[in-house]
């Protein structure tokens, strides 16, 4: 076999040989340790304080007013910003009435208050809430709402 060195060739052969050194250049530079970092700089990120996220209620239903009442023994639901437990909540209510309290069973930020007999309508009732936190935040201060439930409409309008 014969060889003749021609333009072609010879760039041929160049390229390949760059191609070569740039490998084993990013070969020996990636396996180089990184610099040691000086003892007196701590390393250890801080993490930051947290600040606690304050611990109030976010909405509750029944809204405050009169609404239509389809279920007589509806619960009260409380939503929280942050998770409680039912024995947490403490809840008085005016007229008096027998409570029954129970935590969501997917969400512990809500718990639901239902009452022990049927509500009576055209009553209005006020709550008074008081509530922990599962971290021990208190609410600021007692939540006061009342609402008032009236007949479910039993004349439905046409939709048709």
């Amino acid at each position: 076999m014969n060889f003749k060195p021609n333009k072609k060739n010879v760039l041929f052969i160049a390229l390949g040989f760059l191609s070569v050194a740039s490998l084993v250049y990013l070969y020996l530079n990636t396996q180089k340790t990184p610099p040691s970092v000086p003892s007196s700089i701590n390393t250890t990120p801080t993490p930051p304080n947290p600040t606690p996220q304050e611990f109030k209620l976010i909405s509750i239903y029944p809204s405050s007013g009169s609404q239509p009442l389809a279920i007589p023994d509806l619960a009260i639901a409380l939503f929280f910003s942050q998770e409680t437990a039912a024995h947490q909540v403490s809840i008085t209510i005016t007229p008096k009435i027998n409570l029954e309290a129970r935590v969501d069973e997917k969400d512990s930020r809500i718990i639901y208050i239902s009452p022990k007999s049927n509500w009576k309508l055209n009553q209005k009732y006020t709550i008074n809430v008081v509530a922990k936190s599962n971290s021990g935040l208190s609410l600021k201060e007692p939540i006061i709402h009342s609402f008032t439930f009236l007949p479910f409409p039993t004349n439905m309008p046409d939709v048709f």
